[in-house]
């Protein structure tokens, strides 16, 4: 088990997303780094990369609770091959069904995420579309990518200075 919450945070979203046994991708998922070069962090194709990536935001409200509220990102990438044939309808409705099962399976509902593994204190997921598809990755690499963006909030307690 990982050290810190962040990255305890994306390992769950892992088995969390494993475990709605995605068509063609149950096993091509990952925690990954980011890279310039989209193919480089890309498991599969099919695959899906979760990336702790981003600018964790944070509530600071000034109580006696003794606790902040910290929301961390989380970046879900998909990632398929691109076919030019008549199974880019089929292919087409497979991925918007793995986007709408990992957003179903994730926004509202951190007692599955900790379930899953997340740290006992997350107690909300929010959730913003990202990009349903990429022109710059198909054109580049002839890979359809489509991303979706998390952020997991914990409360964390207070230290004193």
């Amino acid at each position: 088990m990982s050290d810190s919450i962040h990255v305890q945070i994306a390992e769950a979203v892992v088995e969390r997303i494993k475990g709605l046994s995605l068509v063609q991708i149950e096993n091509e998922v990952f925690v990954r780094e980011f890279d310039a070069d989209i193919a480089i962090c890309l498991p599969g194709p099919p695959g899906i990369a979760v990336l702790p990536i981003g600018v964790e935001e944070v509530h600071d409200r000034q109580g006696e609770n003794q606790v902040e509220e910290i929301g961390y990102p989380i970046t879900v990438l998909i990632s398929d091959v691109c076919v030019d044939e008549p199974e880019q309808i089929v292919d087409m409705d497979r991925r918007r069904l793995w986007r709408e099962l990992v957003m179903q399976a994730m926004w509202h509902k951190p007692t599955e995420l900790i379930t899953a593994g997340a740290p006992s204190t997350i107690f909300e997921i929010g959730y913003r579309p990202g990009s349903i598809f990429s022109p710059l990755a198909r054109a580049k690499r002839n890979l359809w990518v489509g991303t979706q963006q998390f952020r997991v909030w914990d409360w964390q307690q207070r230290t004193d200075s």
